[in-house]
């Protein structure tokens, strides 16, 4: 973790070491500094987990301007923002130290009020309004997100996959939405991001109306909703020269999908849709957290791109949508034996 400055702070830091301490115990009286926390450090279990709030910290700010003895006075209620509220505080580098009233530079001990500040927004306008209506998230937290149903074999084959498409070895990721009836059948299909040749998303079409799933249920029955599904189409050798993630014209999303917190044990990678640009700059992005998908705020937004993003190579469209993270949506046709 780098080390930044934090001028501002000292201005009040100064000012409340040049006023007269009451009769408040010694703790009380200490002087008290606002520290927002910096978006790029929020902990991603609880950016996922939809946790924020303020914490308060013993620190002491020493002759070099940083602080040592950090400790939790007050907790904010979540732990891991607790915590990484510590870890900052003893990683940032303050701009001076505190300050007498004859203006020499001392040490001293400070009470921090450290604030978590959620960086997430409503991804509501990402939700396609002709699968899910303008205000389809009533009673979200009641509806159980359908699985496929693996009772069956699965209904794909390498046989599915068009005999000119392998011999051009052409091969994409199209993505599409899907209408599941109330019985677990697929009722329809619609293709949103195409895989690059006409005639595998024509093969989509056809392949996904073959699928049986669980079907949605609300707490009180079966309900029909359309699911969004990623479907692979890959010979060998178009899947080993592919160096760059698929390009997706929309973020395949659904109002419904929840990040299931309690069975994440072992941490997996953040799912997340990104829209870049050719240069390589985010110009949005979505994550999955436990009240579903949710869009970056400008300060963590501007955090990611501080870093250098994706190789995007010349023949991609001024933006693209990216997905990161578990592929368990997707389905993998290999048309050829390797």
């Amino acid at each position: 973790m780098s080390s930044r400055p934090f001028a501002p702070l000292w201005v009040a830091l100064t000012v409340l070491l040049l006023t007269p301490f009451s009769t408040q115990s010694a703790e009380e009286s200490l002087p008290r500094l606002p520290f927002p926390m910096p978006a790029a450090e929020y902990p991603q279990e609880a950016l996922v987990a939809n946790q924020e709030g303020a914490v308060v910290l013993r620190a002491t700010i020493g002759l070099d301007a940083k602080m040592t003895n950090v400790s939790v006075v007050e907790t904010s209620g979540h732990p891991i923002l607790d915590d990484a509220a510590v870890l900052v505080l003893r990683n940032a580098q303050l701009s001076q130290p505190p300050m007498t009233p004859d203006g020499q530079p001392t040490s001293a001990d400070v009470l921090v009020d450290a604030t978590w500040t959620l960086p997430l927004e409503s991804a509501a306008e990402y939700f396609p309004t002709e699968f899910y209506g303008t205000a389809p998230y009533a009673d979200a937290s009641a509806i159980t997100y359908p699985k496929e149903d693996t009772s069956s074999p699965l209904p794909i084959t390498a046989r599915d996959y068009p005999a000119v498409s392998i011999r051009r070895e052409e091969g994409g990721i199209a993505g599409a939405y899907v209408l599941i009836a109330i019985d677990g059948a697929v009722k329809d299909v619609r293709l949103v991001s195409s895989s690059g040749h006409e005639r595998l998303d024509e093969a989509t079409l056809v392949v996904l109306r073959r699928f049986d799933y669980v079907p949605w249920t609300t707490s009180v029955a079966p309900t029909e909703l359309w699911i969004p599904v990623r479907l692979m189409w890959s010979t060998g050798s178009w899947y080993e020269t592919r160096r760059v993630n698929p390009c997706y014209s929309v973020p395949l999303v659904d109002p419904y999908r929840r990040r299931d917190i309690e069975r994440d044990e072992d941490a997996p990678p953040l799912d997340r849709w990104m829209l870049y640009r050719r240069d390589g700059r985010a110009e949005a992005a979505l994550v999955l957290t436990d009240q579903g998908w949710r869009k970056l705020g400008p300060p963590l937004l501007d955090a990611l791109n501080a870093q250098p993003g994706p190789s995007m190579d010349d023949n991609r469209p001024e933006t693209c949508w990216i997905y990161h993270g578990s592929m368990t949506d997707q389905i993998m046709i290999v048309g050829t034996l390797y």
